[in-house]
């Protein structure tokens, strides 16, 4: 228990420790460092060539930002939600306001969501179980085009994603939908290379604005911390990894779990 203990707090340490150095490489902005994997957007690498785009849009119903906060809460009990909610909800977490590269040739852009250096390490992917209008399957979110793309994964690999999201809740049957951080590490830290924190730090901000923006609209949601349950976790920077999820739905009538 010592040992464990100690492994613990050494690990505490360092990556605390990292946290402090965070500071933009300038070779990176000048152009000098190696961005060449970072070049596409991540969204782009996960969808499917071909199939038809579902249009979404940040227009809709909308509560005062103090009633929104005030009407949080997590719940792990859903009923089917509809297309234009889920896509709303995207919408309004995603979309891009104004995009540019920046003088390394990466991809930056103003998001809802902030980002260091605007690189925008994470892509928003639907998984969609029970959706009303919505095929069931994977959607990423373009946030350029303002559409869902059908995603490269398979309907097995979309199954067991949702199945360890229930697990993580503690609950046997599967969410209706659920909204994935997808992102490349290396994106981030070809910027930033004690930058891992940072990556953390935006998946937060990104998934706490998907939550708020159910509660927006009258959808029940709640944050789900898993990590490479849609792509293995591996040590390559450059590989895609999921890093959390909101799974979502409508309201059931009775309450259901919530904190």
């Amino acid at each position: 228990m010592d040992s464990a203990r100690s492994n613990a707090q050494t690990r505490l340490k360092a990556v605390l420790t990292e946290a402090h150095r965070v500071r933009p490489e300038i070779g990176a902005i000048t152009g000098e460092t190696d961005n060449s994997s970072y070049t596409r957007s991540i969204d782009s690498e996960l969808w499917q060539d071909g199939g038809t785009p579902i249009p979404v849009t940040d227009i809709g119903p909308t509560l005062p930002f103090a009633s929104v906060v005030a009407k949080r809460r997590s719940t792990r009990r859903f009923r089917p939600p509809e297309l234009d909610q889920v896509g709303l909800i995207v919408a309004r977490s995603g979309l891009t306001q104004h995009s540019a590269r920046d003088f390394a040739g990466a991809p930056i852009a103003q998001r809802p969501a902030p980002s260091a250096g605007a690189r925008h390490p994470l892509a928003l992917v639907v998984l969609a179980h029970n959706v009303i209008n919505l095929p069931a399957g994977a959607w990423v979110l373009d946030p350029d085009a303002a559409v869902l793309r059908p995603a490269m994964y398979s309907p097995d690999a979309v199954h067991r994603a949702l199945a360890a999201l229930s697990d993580a809740l503690h609950r046997t049957e599967l969410p209706p939908a659920a909204v994935m951080a997808v992102g490349r590490p290396g994106a981030t830290l070809s910027r930033y290379p004690d930058g891992i924190s940072l990556l953390w730090r935006e998946v937060g901000a990104l998934l706490m604005l998907v939550h708020l923006a159910a509660t927006d609209i009258g959808l029940k949601s709640c944050l789900v911390g898993t990590c490479g349950v849609l792509h293995p976790v591996s040590g390559d920077p450059s590989a895609l990894v999921d890093l959390g999820a909101v799974v979502l739905g409508a309201p059931v009538p009775c309450g259901g779990d919530s904190s």
